[in-house]
């Protein structure tokens, strides 16, 4: 939505909110506009996400072979590689379910 200065308002197009998205022009979204801005709502923005994941991922992995933090962590370089690779036990106590 935008609000302009003068108070009127102007609600984004399906069109748009799929670009922000970073979907693909080719994705279609059948229904109606409130229907396929819900579900645009719902959506993760893929390529962001991908971004910061990556970044992270950067900077995470040099940590892992790192002796010198290992050792101020207390853990043998080799758990600290199964730490960090073993990320779905990460999330095991978020699963719903």
């Amino acid at each position: 939505m935008l609000r302009y200065p003068n108070g009127r308002v102007r609600y984004s197009t399906v069109r748009e909110s799929v670009r922000i998205q970073t979907f693909s022009d080719a994705y279609v979204f059948p229904g109606s506009w409130t229907e396929s801005m819900r579900q645009l709502g719902n959506a993760v923005p893929v390529k962001p996400a991908e971004a910061v994941a990556s970044s992270i991922a950067a900077k995470i992995r040099p940590l892992a072979n790192s002796q010198a933090c290992s050792a101020r962590a207390g853990v043998e370089t080799s758990e600290a590689h199964t730490i960090i690779r073993d990320k779905d036990a990460l999330f095991k106590p978020l699963a719903l379910g």
